[in-house]
């Protein structure tokens, strides 16, 4: 059972959930406009950046909170948090609030079930698991409260089109390489020769 866990943890990680994230921003272009659009990347882009610090305050400097095991919030906590249930409210416009509601509903399921199986295979530690999700959900559910009163587009082929093109130019950047520019990025500002890692929290060492 090993796979099928790994491949969620792939699904929930940067290389596919940051193209979603630029998707959905495309599909606000084509359908709303340019102010809800703005609307989500201030969101999405301001959750991730409190992500990005705080795992760059763990990699270069080493801060964290031993007590309770926590590092740095998960990245992928709050990707799948905040893409999922987003994107499930966008998929299901033209359809009853209840239908909607249940799409966010289990956008949000998703999104435990990548928590449970971070936690399982110890990926993150329960409190960065609960960061990163909390982080998300205000992300996706101040999206879905900010856009909620304004007109719906039912899903039509202009809006499937230019979600999937952006998704696959974004997936070609490779996206899945922002851990590595954090270490870079993070060494250079703290001036270590070495980043960190997980078993450093309980002591003043390096790998």
């Amino acid at each position: 059972m090993l796979i099928p866990w790994m491949k969620l943890v792939y699904v929930g990680g940067t290389t596919f959930m940051l193209p979603a994230a630029a998707a959905i921003g495309a599909w606000l272009v084509v359908s709303r406009g340019w102010r809800v659009a703005w609307w989500w990347s201030l969101l999405f882009l301001s959750g991730l950046g409190l992500i990005i610090a705080s795992k760059m305050a763990f990699m270069g400097w080493g801060v964290g909170v031993p007590s309770i095991e926590f590092k740095a919030m998960s990245g992928h906590a709050y990707l799948t948090t905040s893409v999922a249930p987003t994107g499930m409210y966008l998929l299901l416009q033209g359809h009853s609030a209840k239908a909607r509601a249940m799409g966010v509903l289990f956008g949000f399921v998703f999104s435990l079930a990548m928590g449970a199986c971070l936690a399982f295979y110890d990926f993150h530690s329960i409190p960065e698991i609960i960061g990163g999700t909390l982080i998300g959900g205000a992300v996706s559910l101040g999206f879905i409260r900010k856009s909620a009163r304004l007109p719906t587009v039912p899903v039509n082929p202009a809006l499937l089109a230019s979600s999937a093109l952006v998704f696959l130019v974004v997936w070609q950047l490779k996206p899945g390489s922002l851990e590595r520019w954090m270490v870079s990025a993070a060494l250079h500002l703290s001036g270590s020769e070495r980043p960190y890692i997980s078993h450093d929290i309980n002591r003043d060492s390096r790998c």
